[in-house]
């Protein structure tokens, strides 16, 4: 059993899809939301002037093999990040970034095989000039996201984890470090954005 600490980052603002949430995962005593107002804090030029990210200074801490409530954490307050781009945006698409582990799950549950445990952080919605002319992403665009992408991991290295959830009423919850990142030349649509 491991404990995690759950952070809600919060996007708010016009174009924002479904409520806009994101939600990570990290061990106790890392000041991990100070590692993730970094990270925004690096990316924030690709969000339109309309998109606010609000970071919680407290939230939940869950036991990771039942998904049980197990206390509380607590952190510095850190300030709203803004979105700097005041021109024409697309309001569903983006990109992601995933998470990968080394860990692997056995099969269960709805896997019939084993697998290994990743996560994802949706980039939406964003400014226009994130995309080429032929409708990708740009080029500087994906190696801005890779490296912030990686400068997180290697400052939360032992804390940034992913929680693969339990099966139903279960107690084979996992909490999997995060040791790469993963930025794809693929246009994301988020229709959605749910804790």
């Amino acid at each position: 059993m491991t404990d995690l600490d759950r952070g809600v980052i919060t996007w708010s603002g016009s174009g924002v899809v479904g409520g806009g949430v994101s939600v990570f995962y990290a061990t106790p005593g890392g000041s991990f939301m100070t590692k993730l107002h970094d990270f925004f804090q690096g990316i924030i030029g690709f969000f339109p002037a309309t998109v606010t990210l609000t970071f919680p200074s407290s939230g939940d801490t869950i036991d990771s093999a039942t998904g049980h409530l197990v206390g509380t954490w607590t952190g510095t307050t850190q300030a709203n990040l803004n979105g700097l781009d005041a021109g024409a945006y697309s309001g569903r698409t983006g990109a992601t970034i995933g998470w990968l582990t080394g860990t692997l799950v056995p099969p269960g549950g709805i896997y019939k095989t084993s697998h290994r445990v990743k996560g994802r952080t949706f980039i939406v919605p964003v400014k226009g000039s994130f995309y080429q002319t032929d409708g990708t992403i740009d080029g500087p665009v994906l190696t801005s996201l890779k490296a912030n992408a990686d400068a997180l991991i290697t400052a939360g290295a032992g804390h940034f984890h992913i929680w693969h959830r339990p099966s139903p009423h279960g107690s084979d919850g996992v909490a999997a470090p995060v040791v790469s990142s993963r930025v794809r030349d693929k246009v994301a649509v988020l229709t959605s954005r749910s804790v």
